[in-house]
């Protein structure tokens, strides 16, 4: 019982990747990386458009609960509430105290809030500039002094897209949201 005192071979043929294959894997991956970095910038730009409505939402949410409190401001409880001028084309929007006109006088200003810069206001669908008046004591709501409006839409755009973010404020069930 003697073995045979050579080993056997095992013949394999080379395993591995040839320098082909190699290129063709790196080259995907950068493909597949160039084309996920271009779009978390974008995605990047758009949550910035969702934050911008959502901050102008919050704005207005604040106006209300103000009229609703009836904050003090400089000593004194504001007759008309508290609203919020939009205006289109617009990279800003005030947040004022009425004197109870229902329209946005230029010394009832509380803050003046700016939207970040690739952001504007294009469109305010009861014309612009569009006053926006919460009205204690239940915060009814006047749209440019009247109520003859059911709702009112403001639209943001992200400068040089078509991305817009819709912000619907109505009248009649106090509702303030983004679509």
């Amino acid at each position: 019982m003697f073995s045979n005192s050579k080993s056997r071979q095992i013949h394999t043929p080379n395993s591995g990747f040839t320098l082909i294959e190699m290129i063709v894997v790196i080259t995907i991956i950068g493909i597949i990386s160039s084309v996920m970095f271009a779009n978390f910038r974008f995605g990047k730009k758009e949550i910035t458009l969702v934050n911008a409505a959502e901050d102008l939402v919050g704005n207005l949410r604040l106006a209300q609960n103000m009229s609703l409190g009836l904050k003090i401001e400089e000593g004194v409880t504001p007759q008309g509430g508290y609203g919020i001028r939009v205006q289109v084309g617009s990279t800003t929007y005030e947040l004022f105290a009425d004197n109870g006109d229902k329209i946005y006088q230029t010394d009832e200003i509380v803050n003046n809030v700016s939207l970040p810069d690739e952001i504007e206001i294009t469109s305010v669908s009861t014309g612009s500039p569009s006053d926006i008046v919460f009205v204690p004591p239940h915060t009814d709501i006047y749209i440019n002094a009247s109520q003859s409006s059911d709702e009112i839409r403001i639209y943001l755009q992200l400068k040089g897209t078509s991305k817009t973010k819709e912000i619907l404020i109505n009248r009649i069930s106090g509702q303030i949201g983004t679509k």
